[in-house]
């Protein structure tokens, strides 16, 4: 399995509904807000790089509200 870190700014009036979707998306291991100057911490696993992109491409960055991304891929 291939992991990612993805931080996200988000629009501050519906932070909200925007952490319950990417909760709700298939691939995402776990989501959190933070403190920073990021809005949204957000831990994603595929089975290839390829997935991951597909996964911030197509689902994460396709949401209502997402201002921008940062990814990090986690090498172990």
């Amino acid at each position: 399995m291939t992991q990612a870190l993805v931080l996200l700014l988000v629009d501050p009036k519906i932070e909200s509904s925007v952490l319950n979707e990417i909760r709700a998306t298939p691939g995402v291991i776990e989501a959190h807000y933070i403190y920073g100057p990021y809005d949204i911490f957000v831990k994603i696993e595929g089975d290839t790089k390829e997935s991951i992109r597909n996964l911030i491409f197509d689902k994460i960055r396709g949401l209502y509200g997402i201002q921008s991304t940062t990814t990090c891929l986690i090498y172990e």
